[in-house]
């Protein structure tokens, strides 16, 4: 939950609940923690609980570290190879975000979801 935060940061309110990931030691598990607003934080949405945030960050905590030690650009291209797993479709997501190209791979049987999204 935010508690304070700066002058300058929009996008967050005190009181919202926040969920995220940070990449350097166990500190998350404190009971407060600072941050700055451009980090991995997220709104957390009303609907899920804290339980279902946190497990639903772990493929995105991975693209999003991984796909950080490249030198990546807009309009580069990309292939993802498991586009239908926690990883993969993060990444998908979080490429398109920053304007890269992207082909993936995904498991004949998963055609239909696919499809759909």
């Amino acid at each position: 939950m935010v508690v304070e935060k700066g002058k300058a940061v929009s996008g967050f309110e005190i009181g919202e609940e926040v969920y995220g990931f940070l990449d350097h030691g166990l500190g998350s598990h404190a009971d407060y923690y600072c941050i700055k607003a451009d980090r991995p934080i997220l709104k957390k949405p009303e609907n899920i609980s804290h339980e279902q945030a946190a497990a639903a960050l772990e493929g995105a905590h991975y693209a999003y570290y991984f796909l950080n030690k490249v030198a990546l650009k807009p309009n580069d291209n990309v292939l993802v190879n498991g586009a239908t797993g926690a990883i993969g479709n993060a990444a998908i997501q979080y490429l398109i975000e920053k304007g890269i190209n992207v082909t993936f791979t995904y498991p004949t049987d998963s055609y239909e979801k696919i499809k759909k999204n």
